[in-house]
């Protein structure tokens, strides 16, 4: 749908994503579970109304296949966690500290992946909206956005 209405094109995986992914493999059962449950639930929850907020206002209401669910998202959340939980019941006292010891690891590689992400659709949509210096084919400066010129100081 991107490449034929807007003419986007898959682009090659980023650092980050090669790094997660080399990562992830490598993670015992217990700390993939928690990668997962973070992604799953992150995506499904918060991931729903960001995804239909762009769907609406740049694609023009299209729902992408990413987005379609077969029944009610409450009910395969709760599916899902209910699975997870009976897993995690038969961990150790080992196992699930080390699945807690996790967590923070998680949200990190996350983030990482995440500000690749944004600051790649920021530069797109600057581009497109000719706020940006360009030098030599490259984008040298980006003004600011609507929502760094009013946050708070306190906001992160």
């Amino acid at each position: 749908f991107i490449q034929e209405k807007h003419g986007g094109r898959p682009q090659p995986p980023s650092a980050a994503a090669l790094s997660y992914a080399d990562y992830i493999l490598q993670l015992s059962p217990q700390v993939f579970v928690t990668h997962f449950y973070n992604y799953y639930f992150a995506h499904t929850a918060g991931g729903r109304m960001i995804g239909k907020t762009v769907m609406d206002t740049v694609f023009g209401g299209h729902l992408f296949a990413f987005y379609r669910w077969e029944g009610d998202v409450k009910d395969l959340l709760t599916g899902v966690k209910g699975r997870i939980d009976a897993l995690a019941a038969g961990w150790t006292r080992a196992e699930r500290d080390e699945s807690l010891a996790a967590t923070p690891d998680t949200f990190a590689k996350s983030g990482a992946l995440l500000r690749t992400l944004v600051g790649k659709a920021r530069d797109r949509a600057a581009r497109a909206m000719n706020k940006v210096a360009v030098r030599d084919g490259r984008i040298v400066g980006v003004g600011q956005s609507a929502y760094a010129l009013r946050r708070s100081p306190w906001d992160v």
